[in-house]
């Protein structure tokens, strides 16, 4: 900053300019006080908190602050911090000693900790350019962003400033979603396919931009997936068909997260093989059978469901089944469009299939299970409990028991009719009465009316 001062020359007069001295005087930014908390649930024990639990936070202004000087506690025991760093593998780096983390301008972390974290802070607010507004830094690929203004930010105004970027502002709070704001102290998840250098964030008051037509008049038919698993809901799953090629809306990225997360999304490796999970997947009109196929993601062994919206819009004369690759079997969501699971893999695949009656059949009938197997088991050996896949490729009766290494009865999984399709028995270690049987080599056999059999050696060690 700079002063200028003018003096008379000596004498008076008016005809000599005046004599001019300018003082440069250093400028002290300006300062903003950050106050807020953030809040994590309450457990009992470490080892009960759940992917879901982490929180995407960020400060607003422009320093560098370590996370240690905010997160109070030992690292890995009271708190986690995790930053994703944009890269296509290999991309979540967690604070330690030895790689320790900072806040920054536009900078938003992973944070888990075990008891809330509140914020009273006097931080350096941020600058901005001659068009009133601030620039984070981006690398390529996804980035971690916050709103570096103390104020909410409409995002359509940030859309309008930086032409070409991809209008999706993902959120998380145990589940994605897309947001139309964005909010101090939150943070978020910006795919950056064009590979800025900075993101340009105006001040807030911004006036938006109008808003991108994202209703049911661009699609010929659109159907919206939610996937439900205890209190979370993943519902920013979309697919269908548009009406014309002139309108046909950009593919929107899904982010990639925490392992566990549930989660649904669609692998497009011939669109983008560096990121190509997306939330969005919609195609020309065809008289072909269509196939979607979507991955889904979340904690095993809990009951979930997956629930189709927008089915009333599909033309009636078009056949919409869910073919489900975990259980080798199909659903027609006309009947239905509410389908229950139970995650028995890391990630299990789906494809929705929609067109005329007779060709949706035919692919169902190459998809339908033609041999009868038993297992492998996993884990294997196991403690306390194990998983036994069973494939059943036609309607029957069938016997699952299980034996010691002696040919004695140990336990019976299934006795009764059983649905073709690929079912996941689990055998929790204990014998008929209900108590825990011995460490040792178990057999498990499997008899169906129609005469097939089957044993499969598994391990307990206790």
């Amino acid at each position: 900053q700079a002063i200028t001062v003018s003096t008379p020359a000596p004498g008076g007069g008016t005809s000599t300019p005046p004599a001019v001295l300018t003082i440069a005087l250093p400028v002290t930014p300006p300062r903003i006080t950050v106050q807020s908390t953030w809040s994590f649930p309450s457990r009992t024990r470490a080892d009960a908190f759940a992917q879901a639990d982490y929180r995407l936070v960020g400060l607003p202004g422009d320093s560098t602050i370590p996370v240690t000087a905010i997160l109070r506690g030992t690292p890995e025991t009271d708190w986690r911090v995790a930053w994703d760093n944009g890269t296509s593998t290999n991309y979540l780096v967690r604070h330690s000693s030895t790689a320790p983390l900072s806040f920054g301008l536009g900078k938003s972390y992973w944070i888990l900790s075990k008891a809330n974290v509140t914020l009273d802070l006097n931080l350096p607010a941020v600058t901005v350019n001659n068009r009133n507004q601030a620039e984070i830094p981006l690398h390529p690929g996804w980035n971690m962003i916050t709103n570096p203004f103390s104020g909410n930010v409409q995002w359509s105004t940030v859309v309008a400033a930086n032409a070409g970027i991809e209008n999706a502002l993902w959120s998380f709070s145990g589940a994605w979603s897309t947001g139309t704001q964005m909010i101090p102290y939150m943070g978020y998840y910006f795919h950056n396919g064009q590979a800025l250098g900075a993101l340009r964030i105006p001040r807030p008051g911004a006036l938006p931009k109008a808003a991108v037509n994202t209703d049911h008049s661009v699609f010929a038919w659109k159907v919206d997936v939610a996937l439900k698993q205890a209190d979370i809901v993943d519902s920013d799953l979309s697919f269908g068909v548009f009406r014309d090629t002139a309108q046909r809306p950009a593919p929107l990225h899904k982010p990639r997260g925490l392992a566990g997360i549930p989660e649904t999304f669609f692998r497009r490796t011939d669109i983008d093989p560096a990121y190509p999970d997306f939330a969005t997947d919609f195609r020309s009109p065809s008289s072909e059978v269509e196939a979607w196929e979507f991955r889904v993601t979340g904690v095993q062994g809990i009951a979930s469901s997956l629930t189709f919206r927008g089915l009333a819009a599909v033309p009636p004369n078009v056949r919409v089944v869910l073919y489900d690759e975990q259980a080798e079997t199909h659903r027609d969501l006309r009947d239905d469009s509410v389908y229950a699971i139970t995650l028995h893999l890391p990630e299990s695949g789906y494809r929705v299939l929609a067109g005329e009656q007779e060709a949706t059949q035919k692919l169902l009938d190459l998809l339908a299970p033609q041999i009868f197997s038993l297992g492998p088991n996993f884990p294997n050996p196991f403690n306390p409990r194990t998983t036994i896949p069973l494939v059943i490729p036609t309607m029957t009766q069938a016997q699952v028991e299980v034996f010691s290494i002696l040919g004695e009865h140990v336990a019976t999984l299934h006795r009764g009719s059983i649905e073709p399709g690929r079912h996941w028995l689990e055998w929790d270690g204990l014998n008929s009465d209900g108590k825990p049987v011995s460490s040792g080599i178990y057999m498990v056999r499997v008899r169906t009316e129609d005469g097939k059999a089957a044993v499969l050696r598994v391990a307990l060690v206790r």
